[in-house]
C-alpha cells in the first residue's frame, strides 16, 4: 500500500528541526503543543485515522516520528543556549526555513503563538556579536580620558602626556580634549608647548563669545591655563591682557560673573575652587610680581568674594600683611560664609584676625573651632596660635608651641619665622646655631633659611656677618621683608641710620599693612633727634595698627621731646589701656611704659603720681638700677632725702656705673648735712656720658644702640635686647622687648626747663 500523500504545510509554523539519527521520508513537523492547538491535533489525528485503512506497522510508526519531531520541537525552543559549532550551523538552518515559512501573503499570513514569540524575543542571538569601528574608536577614546586624569592626579606627568597626545589625535575637535593636553603639557613644565595648543584649538578666542551673553566655561578654563603658562615663563604683560579680556573691571561684575559660573558646575566641578575666583587670584599674583601692590591687593580681595574656600587668596592677603588690621576685619566680615555649613572655614579664618587684641585672650580664640572639630593638635593651628603668642609678648609660650609642632613636623616651612623669633628673644645662640644648619641644609635655596643665619650673628652681635647673610636672603627672595627688615636692625645696631632706614623702607613697601616698618622708620627720626619725621612715620604706624600698645609708646615719646608732657602721658596712658586684657606676668614686658609715665609726672612736678608710676615699674623690675635712681631723684626733688638716699644706695648697689645716682647721691649727702637746699624743683639731672638721643622706649632706640660702657649683668641684657626685631615673618617684635632695656642712657633722665 502506497503511503498516503504529504499534508499541506501549515501556514506561518515554524518547522521543527532534523533529528539526528533519522532517516526518515520528506514530513513536515507538526505545530507544537500548546494548551490552544492540543485540541486541534488530536481532532487532526482521529481524523486521519478513521479515513485511513487498518493501521499498519509503518503508519504507527510514522505517528511516532511525529510526535517525537514535535516534541524535540518545543524542547530545541526552551533549552539553555549552546555554543557549540555543529549546534550553531543547525540554528543557522533553522533561521532560513524560518525566513522561508514566514514569507507569505497578508491573506495567509498567520500570527505566531504569543509564548514562542516571547521565547523568541529573550533568546539572544548565538553569534559572535561584531562592534562596529565607531564604538571602538569612542570607547577607546574615553578610556584615554580617564586614564590623563588619573595619571595627572597621580602626578605621572609623562604618562599624562603621553596619552593626551593620542587623544587628541583621535578627537581633534574636542574642545575639553584639547584643553587635557594643554594642562598635561603644563603639568610636564612644557609652558610653550600649552600656549601653542591653546591657541591652535582656539579655546582662549574671546572675541568669538563677544556675541554671547556670557563666555563659556571652557574658554574661561582654558584662560586660565594660558596665564598660567605665560606667567610662569614672564610673559607678565601677556597674561595681564589675557586676564583683562575675560575678567570685567568693576568689581561687582566680577563677583556676578563668578556666581553664574557656579549655577553651570555639577558634581565634583561644583565642589571645587570657582575659576573666576581662581582667574582673580592669578591676576594679583601677576600684579604682584611687577610690583602693583595696590591692584593686587585689590584681586585678591575679590578672588575671596567670589569664593571664600580660595585660601591661597587670604593667605596673601594676610600673612604677606596686605591690608592694615581694620581692612582685615571689615574683609572677614564682608565674606559669606553660606555655603560653608559647618562654620569650619570661618573659625580658621578668625583665628589669623586681631593678633595684637588682649580681648577674647588667646585661649577663648582658639577654644571653639578646636574642641569643636578637634583641632587641638592641627599643626597648623599650633603656628598660628604660637604667632599669636609672640605678637602680645609671650614668648614662652610662643616656644612651646613651636617646639611641639617642630617635635611632630621638624621640616614644617611656616613655622621658621616665630621659632627663630623666640630663640632670639630668649637668647638661645646654641638652639638656634644648630636650627640655622638645618636650615640651610634642608633649604639651601630659600631666603627663610639665610635668615636664619643672619639672625644668629646678629644674636652674637656680628653685625656685618649679619648683614652678609640677609643681604644673601634678599638676593635669593627680594621680596622677603623679615631679612629686609633684619638688615635694617643690623645697621641700626652700628648706628648706620640712613642704611637701617633705607632697609626698612623696602620692608614698609612690601609689607603695606605692617605697621612695623614705619615703626622702625619713625624710631630712626627719633633717635637722631628729627622729631617732625619721627612724628609723621610713627602716626603712619598707628593709623595701620591701632591696637599695637608699642605705637603708643613711641608716640609719646616724641610729645615728650617735643615738651608736651599732658599729651605725653595721654600716649602712655593709652598703651597701658591697651595691655589689661594682658595676664600679670607678661606685663614686665610693658615697664618702661610706667617708668615713662612717671618721668613725664615728674617734668609736671606731680612728685606723688611720678612716685606712684616709678614704684609699679619697679615692682616688675625689681633689680633695675635706672628705675631707683630715677625713683631717688624724684624724693630728691620732693624733699625727703632719706628715701632719695635710700634709692641712690640700692641703685648703685645693682650697677655701680649708674651715672645718675652716682651723682646724685653726693649731692643729696651734702644737702642732708647742711638743712636741705633751697629750692629743689630747679634740680636738673646730670647728663651721662656718652648718651645716645634716643627715645628709651623701645629696643630699636636704646636696644640697638650699642652702649659704650657695659656692666656685669648687660652683656647678657644687650644680647637680649637686640634680637628682638629679628624674629616674626610678620612681626619683627625686637621693639617689645622693653623690659631689658637700661634707660640710664636715654635724654628722658634729664629733667630739663
Amino acid at each position: 500500500m502506497a503511503p498516503p500523500p504529504p499534508l499541506p504545510p501549515t501556514p506561518a509554523r515554524p518547522p521543527a528541526p532534523t533529528i539526528r539519527g533519522f532517516s526518515a521520508l520528506p514530513r513536515q513537523p507538526a505545530p507544537l503543543q500548546t494548551p490552544e492547538s492540543t485540541t486541534r491535533t488530536l481532532a487532526f489525528d482521529s481524523a486521519a485515522l478513521s479515513s485511513a485503512a487498518p493501521s499498519s506497522a509503518a503508519s504507527r510508526a510514522k505517528k511516532r516520528r511525529r510526535r517525537v519531531a514535535e516534541a524535540a520541537a518545543f524542547v530545541t525552543a526552551r533549552r539553555p543556549l549552546d555554543t557549540d559549532t555543529a549546534q550553531d550551523q543547525e540554528d543557522e538552518e533553522t533561521q532560513e526555513e524560518d525566513a522561508m515559512w514566514t514569507l507569505k501573503t497578508a491573506e495567509d499570513a498567520v500570527r505566531r503563538p504569543s509564548h514562542l514569540q516571547e521565547d523568541t524575543l529573550k533568546t539572544p542571538s548565538l553569534l559572535p556579536r561584531k562592534t562596529p569601528t565607531k564604538d571602538l574608536k569612542q570607547q577607546t577614546v574615553d578610556r584615554l580620558r580617564v586614564l590623563v586624569r588619573a595619571c595627572a592626579r597621580q602626578h605621572h606627568a609623562a604618562s599624562a602626556l603621553f596619552y593626551a597626545d593620542k587623544l587628541l589625535s583621535m578627537s581633534p575637535t574636542d574642545a575639553h580634549d584639547a584643553l587635557l593636553f594643554a594642562d598635561a603639557c603644563y603639568l610636564n613644565k612644557e609652558f610653550h608647548r600649552a600656549i601653542h595648543a591653546l591657541k591652535t584649538a582656539r579655546l582662549v578666542d574671546v572675541e568669538r563669545e563677544e556675541g554671547r551673553a556670557q563666555v563659556k566655561l571652557v574658554t574661561l578654563k582654558a584662560v586660565l591655563l594660558l596665564s598660567k603658562c605665560m606667567l610662569a615663563i614672564k610673559q607678565k604683560d601677556e597674561c595681564l591682557e589675557v586676564l583683562g579680556s575675560v575678567l570685567p573691571e568693576r568689581e561687582q561684575d566680577v563677583v556676578l560673573l563668578a556666581n553664574k559660573v557656579q549655577l553651570e558646575l555639577e558634581g565634583e566641578e561644583a565642589e571645587g575652587i570657582n575659576v573666576v575666583s581662581s582667574l582673580a587670584l592669578l591676576m594679583g599674583e601677576t600684579l604682584e610680581a611687577i610690583g602693583n601692590l595696590e591692584n593686587a591687593t585689590v584681586y585678591f580681595r575679590i578672588a575671596l568674594r567670589c569664593d571664600v574656600h580660595c585660601s591661597e587668596a587670604f593667605f596673601r592677603l594676610f600673612d604677606k600683611q596686605m591690608l592694615s588690621a581694620q581692612e582685615e576685619k571689615e574683609l572677614l566680615a564682608s565674606l559669606d560664609f553660606s555655603a560653608d555649613e559647618t562654620q569650619l572655614l570661618e573659625l580658621l579664618y578668625q583665628t589669623r584676625v586681631g593678633k595684637y587684641d588682649t580681648t577674647p585672650s588667646v585661649e577663648e580664640k582658639f577654644t571653639e573651632v578646636e574642641q569643636k572639630f578637634g583641632l587641638a593638635d592641627n599643626l597648623d593651628l599650633n603656628v598660628t596660635r604660637a604667632e599669636t603668642y609672640y605678637y602680645q609678648r609671650d614668648i614662652q609660650q610662643a616656644h612651646k608651641f613651636c617646639e611641639r609642632v617642630r617635635e611632630r613636623d621638624p621640616f614644617n616651612f611656616r613655622v621658621i619665622a616665630v621659632y627663630v623669633g623666640t630663640l632670639v628673644e630668649l637668647g638661645k645662640k646654641r638652639e638656634l646655631y644648630h636650627y640655622a644648619h638645618q636650615m640651610v641644609d634642608v633649604y639651601p635655596t630659600k631666603a627663610s633659611a639665610w635668615y636664619t643665619v643672619g639672625c644668629y650673628y646678629l644674636l652674637i652681635q656680628k653685625y656685618e656677618a649679619a648683614q652678609r647673610y640677609f643681604h644673601k636672603a634678599t638676593s635669593l627672595e627680594s621680596t622677603y621683608a623679615p631679612a629686609w627688615i633684619g638688615f635694617g636692625n643690623s645697621f641700626a645696631a652700628q648706628d648706620e641710620s640712613d642704611q637701617a632706614m633705607s632697609s626698612y623702607r623696602t620692608a614698609s613697601s612690601l609689607f603695606p599693612g605692617s605697621h612695623l616698618p614705619p615703626l622702625y622708620i619713625g624710631m630712626e627720626y627719633l633717635r637722631t633727634n628729627n622729631l617732625v619725621q619721627a612724628h609723621e612715620y610713627i602716626r603712619q604706624a598707628s593709623v595701620i595698627c591701632p591696637t599695637d600698645p608699642l605705637v603708643y609708646n613711641e608716640l609719646g615719646s616724641v610729645y615728650y621731646k617735643e615738651k608736651d608732657y599732658p599729651r605725653a602721658i595721654e600716649m602712655f596712658t593709652k598703651a597701658l589701656q591697651l595691655c589689661k586684657g594682658l595676664p600679670e606676668r607678661l606685663m614686665e614686658a610693658w615697664e618702661p611704659t610706667l617708668f615713662n609715665l612717671g618721668y613725664s609726672y615728674r617734668k609736671l612736678r606731680k612728685f606723688d603720681q611720678a612716685i606712684h608710676y616709678f614704684q609699679s615699674a619697679l615692682r616688675l623690675s625689681p633689680r633695675n638700677a635706672s628705675i631707683l635712681a630715677a625713683l631717688g631723684f624724684t624724693y630728691h626733688m620732693k624733699g625727703n632725702l632719706e628715701q632719695a638716699i635710700e634709692n641712690y644706695h640700692a641703685a648703685l648697689a645693682y650697677n655701680p656705673e649708674d651715672t645718675l645716682a652716682g651723682s646724685m647721691i653726693t649731692v643729696a649727702f651734702e644737702e642732708s648735712l647742711s638743712g636741705g637746699p633751697d629750692s629743689f624743683p630747679e634740680l636738673a639731672e646730670p647728663a651721662p656720658k656718652d648718651a645716645p638721643m634716643t627715645s628709651g622706649l623701645t629696643p630699636m632706640s636704646a636696644a640697638l644702640t650699642a652702649r659704650r660702657s657695659l656692666g656685669p649683668n648687660d652683656n647678657t641684657q644687650l644680647s637680649r635686647r637686640l634680637d628682638q626685631s629679628y624674629s616674626s615673618i610678620e612681626r619683627s617684635r625686637q621693639s617689645l622687648a622693653c623690659s631689658s632695656l637700661d634707660f640710664s642712657d636715654s635724654s628722658m633722665n634729664m629733667d630739663e626747663d
